[in-house]
């Protein structure tokens, strides 16, 4: 939504006041801590968004609604999602992306006696950051366990939403018996990033503007949690690119937003009929 918290805040409320319910997961543009001058770090900033969802009513875990389930998936995109060889160097890469700017991830030393900012549950790599190895190598190294830890909150929520389909399956049955009838109900499981679960729901590398987006795009660890979560259609975002297409028995779809340049731009131009895609048919 924004780096900003208080757009943040205020796009939200919007949304609960029109929708019965709304659920949220940050993106990358959400953790940037520029605005806050970097006296928090990004991971901070996560906790203080999921905060302010839980004061406002907006939901950022698993919850079953009538019969759909909805599942949010933290993560953060890895250098190694890119899976074709193709070679750019880590500090070419820092310099096309501002993502690598504008977050920040570890904690500055002065910081270490804020018993607040103590608080905060962060990564290994912060404890044992070896300054001894080569920076690149470093940095590398730290930007694949960010993608860790949220995929560690992740697959807590995906506990607790298998948890929540096996009760909602053994109620179903329940009433079902109850009412002499076969247990012929379904629920529909719909979970949501906003990086890109698996590189073929992407457009062929030839038809990117950006060459290096496949690096900067995804997580193959989303992937994974959309399986375990017995998952029927996924929705993500961050790439601007729209999407609508099976894998694996799974329906991947992005309805891109974007920028207001590009929804008066090439999107406008290329996309005369708005492109809205129909989640569930009911």
């Amino acid at each position: 939504i924004s780096d900003n918290v208080e757009t943040v805040s205020k796009t939200l409320k919007l949304f609960v006041k029109h929708f019965k319910r709304v659920f949220y997961c940050p993106g990358n543009h959400d953790l940037w801590v520029k605005i806050e001058q970097f006296q928090i770090n990004s991971f901070q900033k996560f906790h203080k968004l999921q905060e302010l969802c839980t004061s406002i009513g907006v939901a950022t875990r698993a919850e079953i609604i009538e019969d759909v389930q909805i599942i949010p998936i933290y993560a953060w995109y890895s250098v190694k999602f890119d899976t074709e060889d193709t070679v750019v160097k880590w500090n070419e890469l820092k310099m096309q992306w501002n993502d690598f700017h504008f977050c920040k991830w570890l904690p500055d030393v002065q910081q270490h006696g804020n018993q607040q900012q103590q608080q905060v549950e962060e990564p290994k790599y912060i404890v044992n950051y070896l300054r001894q190895r080569p920076q690149e190598e470093i940095e590398q190294e730290q930007h694949e366990e960010i993608g860790i830890h949220f995929n560690n909150i992740t697959a807590k929520i995906i506990d607790e939403a298998i948890e929540q389909q096996k009760q909602w399956h053994a109620a179903k049955q329940q009433q079902q018996q109850q009412q002499h009838k076969e247990h012929d109900s379904k629920l529909t499981v719909v979970s949501f990033s906003h990086f890109v679960p698996r590189l073929d729901v992407l457009p062929a590398r030839k038809y990117l503007l950006i060459q290096t987006l496949p690096k900067i795009a995804g997580n193959a660890l989303i992937e994974q949690q959309i399986r375990r979560a017995n998952v029927h259609v996924h929705v993500f975002g961050h790439t601007h690119i729209d999407c609508d297409t099976m894998r694996d028995n799974v329906r991947y779809v992005q309805r891109a937003f974007g920028y207001p340049k590009e929804r008066k731009g090439w999107k406008a131009k290329h996309t005369p009929v708005p492109f809205v895609p129909s989640l569930l048919n009911k």
